[in-house]
């Protein structure tokens, strides 16, 4: 199955230029389009790389941060965890995001 711009949009949310090219290609099924999305990545200009690490959701993102998707997607609809820890990892992110000027995304 091939994937649709749609998908694309929903797994990629705010990296609409990473988006834009990606759904450009043609693909044979997802594990060629997900082959060259990762080609595509790390051959983009810096701004463009930034604006897709930057659309990915802060690792411990407070549940009022994230979109629907990632709101599910990290588990909050089913429990909200630590406070505590949340407020650290917000803390944390911070200081990367200060230190490096984009987020910690863990690959």
């Amino acid at each position: 199955m091939r994937p649709d711009r749609a998908t694309l949009e929903m797994l990629f949310e705010n990296a609409p230029r990473f988006v834009d090219r990606l759904a450009a290609g043609d693909f044979r099924d997802w594990d060629d389009a997900l082959t060259r999305g990762e080609e595509l990545a790390r051959t983009l200009p810096e701004d463009e790389q930034l604006e897709l690490i930057d659309g990915h959701p802060r690792i411990g993102a407070l549940p009022s941060s994230v979109s629907a998707t990632s709101y599910r997607e990290q588990g909050y609809d089913r429990d909200q965890g630590s406070l505590a820890l949340q407020v650290l990892l917000d803390s944390l992110n911070f200081a990367y995001e200060s230190q490096f000027g984009f987020r910690f995304v863990e690959i």
